[in-house]
């Protein structure tokens, strides 16, 4: 019996993979823009309520004692 390999590919559920490789080539160009910003875990009720009025652009990472 011959080997059997299992491959995964875990990603967003948008788009097709020539949209991926597009993307892939703007990030490498620097083309892609980011915005992250740190939320300490005492904070967390203000940036939830921000988050729905739609006062959030970008992403928020919950950072805990120490981290931020």
């Amino acid at each position: 019996m011959g080997s059997v390999t299992e491959l995964s590919y875990l990603g967003s559920f948008w788009g097709n993979h020539l949209d991926l490789v597009e993307v892939l080539s703007l990030a490498e160009a620097g083309l892609v823009k980011h915005n992250v910003t740190k939320v300490r875990l005492e904070d967390i009720n203000e940036n939830l309520e921000a988050l729905g009025r739609g006062d959030i652009v970008g992403r928020q990472v919950i950072v805990f004692e120490g981290t931020a």
